[in-house]
């Protein structure tokens, strides 16, 4: 955040639109100082497992997705 924050702005408010992950990054360290628990946690617990969501992960710090993959997706038609 120190980073992002230290960066002179593209453009004034409103008059322009970028795609960055810092307001994500912003929810989740605000998630984790709220409720003393990690964002993976959180979701999982808030919304994954409440919704039945038991194939969606929460990426963390993984680079890769975990595998075999195709024995989660649909069968094609």
């Amino acid at each position: 955040m120190r980073l992002a924050l230290s960066k002179k702005p593209r453009f004034e408010p409103g008059t322009g639109q970028k795609y960055t992950n810092t307001t994500y990054t912003l929810a989740l360290l605000l998630i984790e100082k709220v409720t003393g628990r990690s964002y993976a946690e959180e979701m999982k617990r808030r919304i994954l497992r409440p919704l039945g969501l038991t194939g969606t992960l929460v990426p963390g710090d993984r680079t890769n997705l975990p595998g075999p993959l195709w024995r989660r997706l649909p069968a094609q038609r």
